[in-house]
């Protein structure tokens, strides 16, 4: 059982002790006002940047005189990493560097992008 199982007791059928699902411990652990706005900043915020940055990005290219095709590549390689989300995190998370998971791979991936 994980932390997050032994917290909220949480049973195999998706259920805690109480009889009360996951997301009714975390209302009565956190408030309806605090989880409203984790995910108004995780879903709507962040969805509108990401399309606000893709849609400049192809009125950059056009500027720039980019063709339709390449200007597709372009944009296929910019996602790649929001793509490739949840390949990275199962890397962090099974393959620790000198038993840290998370701070080794930020660390070095923010070296590569301050050399880029």
């Amino acid at each position: 059982m994980g932390a997050t199982d032994r917290k909220f007791g949480k049973t195999s059928g998706g259920t805690n002790d109480h009889g009360t699902s996951f997301l009714g411990a975390l209302l009565e652990a956190y408030g309806y006002r605090l989880l409203g706005m984790l995910a108004f900043a995780q879903w709507l915020c962040k969805g509108l940047a990401w399309g606000f940055a893709l849609t400049s990005m192809e009125f950059l290219l056009r500027e720039y005189g980019i063709a339709g095709p390449k200007m597709q590549v372009y944009k296929a390689v910019a996602m790649l990493p929001w793509a490739m989300k949840p390949i990275f995190g199962m890397v962090s998370d099974l393959v620790p560097i000198c038993g840290y998971q998370k701070a080794p791979y930020i660390i070095f991936v923010s070296f590569l992008a301050m050399a880029a």
